[in-house]
């Protein structure tokens, strides 16, 4: 009985003392794991984004370079401010297909042998336009060439406004990485 009763004892000291500990922990605890959530979503609003093309250069059939590219329609929605609040369709991406070319114009510029800006554009046709499944992520795969023969660099500036991106090309100088710190590629 004497146990029993010690027993008793030091169970409600135990759970006194530890209710006095968690009322000091509580507040510490809460204040660490809002600094956890609030860091991952920093990190997921950070995310690396990539993606993937393939530059050919000048040849007896084509005037400038071309360029086709797989961009991922997560980074086209995020960048182009369509609505996220429900899932994109093949038809609602070639609807916005005016405002897909505009920022690609913006953000893939040609330049002479001196860096200097050329007035090219970009053509792309709507049959080039695919949709493409890359590591459970929907791309949308185009082509797009320009008839500037003078183009020597490119200077590589898609979705660095939302996050890290890189663009892994195939060119004729070997694979070639793009990104908002090494955005230059010799043509």
């Amino acid at each position: 009985m004497n146990f029993h009763f010690n027993f008793r004892y030091l169970l409600q000291h135990r759970m006194q003392h530890f209710s006095r500990s968690w009322n000091m922990l509580q507040p510490r605890l809460t204040t660490v794991l809002a600094l956890l959530l609030g860091l991952s979503n920093t990190a997921h609003a950070h995310s690396l984004s990539t993606s993937y093309g393939q530059l050919e250069t000048k040849t007896a059939q084509m005037n400038g370079p071309v360029l086709q590219l797989q961009l991922a329609l997560s980074d086209l929605q995020l960048t182009l401010g369509w609505s996220t609040q429900r899932d994109l369709t093949w038809t609602m991406v070639k609807d916005q297909q005016p405002q897909i070319l505009a920022y690609l114009q913006q953000q893939l510029v040609l330049h002479d042998s001196k860096r200097q800006s050329l007035a090219c554009s970009w053509q792309s046709a709507d049959t080039d336009w695919q949709l493409k499944q890359i590591q459970q992520q929907y791309y949308l795969q185009l082509s797009l060439q320009s008839d500037c023969p003078s183009a020597a660099w490119l200077h590589y500036r898609l979705f660095t406004q939302i996050h890290e991106h890189k663009a892994l090309l195939q060119t004729p100088h070997g694979e070639q990485i793009l990104a908002e710190a090494t955005p230059w590629l010799a043509l």
